[in-house]
């Protein structure tokens, strides 16, 4: 059980706001070794709503949805769920490409378009979210963008779908800093069919094509029980 856990209570131990407690009866068949409950103490909110508290947001999402980009504690960038990234000087734009391999916990593959809308949703939604539009307002034309309004795609001038897998995004300034903006603070990336209205709140369960799947969600508190159902590489 301790390997199982390792990767997400290493990860917890730093979040003040969280308290880690492991399935007693974890050990007593190989379907539960990979259990984990997550509570998020003095706080009636889910993981994924917890916008006041970055780290324990951050770690959830992580586990749960997968990062698009990994930042080591060197400031290194690797791939997470994107793949590979170009920039071009002449256009001052980055070309993503997504992993197309990586699928969601309900077997569809993850898609551009789902993407498009983690870049989006921070500045359409009437929640909290001034943390996540920061880092992303070097995107041309995003701060046009309202509280309320509907997601559709192309909304924001400079995000372009050019197909399943890839994504421009126009960066006019602060391209150096840009792609440090989609580390582990990035909104979780999941189908944009399982969102409310409000762009953050989760219909049913969530869904995420992270290695954990939530299999378990408190419909009175903060809790709820993840399962490791697959290996994901990391830096």
């Amino acid at each position: 059980m301790l390997k199982n856990v390792l990767l997400i209570s290493s990860l917890m131990l730093s979040c003040g706001s969280m308290a880690l407690l492991a399935d007693a009866k974890a050990t007593e068949s190989a379907s539960s070794q990979d259990l984990v409950r997550i509570q998020f103490s003095n706080s009636g909110l889910k993981p994924w709503l917890a916008f006041q508290d970055g780290d324990a947001r951050a770690t959830f999402n992580n586990a749960v949805h997968g990062p698009a980009l990994y930042i080591t504690n060197n400031l290194d960038i690797k791939p997470g769920y994107i793949k590979a990234w170009e920039w071009d000087r002449k256009a001052h734009k980055y070309r993503l490409e997504l992993d197309a391999t990586r699928q969601y916990h309900n077997g569809t593959k993850i898609s551009a378009y789902d993407f498009e809308y983690v870049l989006v949703k921070p500045f359409i939604t009437t929640l909290p979210t001034v943390n996540e539009r920061i880092p992303l307002a070097f995107i041309k034309g995003i701060s046009k963008l309202q509280p309320g309004m509907k997601f559709k795609s192309g909304m924001a001038e400079g995000i372009k779908v050019i197909d399943d897998k890839t994504v421009d995004v126009y960066v006019p300034t602060g391209s150096s800093r840009f792609l440090y903006a989609l580390g582990p603070q990035l909104p979780p990336l999941a189908p944009i069919s399982s969102f409310k209205d409000d762009h953050y709140t989760f219909k049913d369960t969530p869904i995420g094509a992270g290695p954990y799947k939530v299999v378990y969600s408190d419909p009175k508190g903060s809790m709820v029980r993840v399962e490791k159902i697959r290996d994901v590489s990391g830096p």
